[in-house]
């Protein structure tokens, strides 16, 4: 089943994108532990409740390496570090962490492949490798901005550059 998209107009009037139209993925749906962990209970041998008890140990080890500094990698997956937002101190003597850090997050970076594709190198998230797009059937599409001919409606859209797609 595609992804899906709907189309939106850029907003911001002071830009030269103003009301040029671009489009946007979607949620299908969310899916839960619980959920993925029914899935890996049928295409393994493992039981739900040690897929659980695996997948909350996991989040636990990686928030003790996170907090530490450390980059986490899962193979397949991808890698998770610490980050942080700041504000500006007037020299470097006055920056101070307890003073000028004001948020923290988490940077995820997907496990990439390279990919040659029409002689251009490119690196493809290998958990989106394959995926195609279809505008989504029901929203509020604006008055009178129907789809041109060949681009976008029903029908699927491929992204050229994935692989497998």
């Amino acid at each position: 089943m595609p992804a899906k998209y709907k189309l939106y107009q850029w907003p911001n009037s002071k830009s030269k994108f103003y009301l040029q139209w671009y489009g946007k993925a979607v949620v299908n749906a969310v899916v839960t532990t619980e959920q993925i962990a029914d899935r890996i209970q049928r295409n393994s041998t493992l039981r739900k409740s040690d897929i659980i008890a695996v997948l909350s140990e996991l989040s636990e080890v990686i928030h003790d390496e996170l907090v530490v500094g450390n980059r986490v990698i899962l193979d397949g997956i991808g890698s998770f570090k610490p980050g942080f937002t700041s504000s500006p101190a007037e020299t470097a003597k006055e920056w101070s962490a307890s003073s000028n850090i004001t948020g923290t997050h988490v940077i995820f970076r997907p496990e990439t492949e390279d990919i040659i594709t029409r002689g251009s190198r490119s690196r493809v998230p290998k958990m989106l490798m394959g995926i195609t797009f279809e505008e989504m059937n029901e929203y509020a599409r604006p008055e009178g901005e129907e789809p041109e001919e060949g681009g976008g409606g029903s029908g699927t859209v491929t992204d050229p550059d994935a692989p497998f797609g």
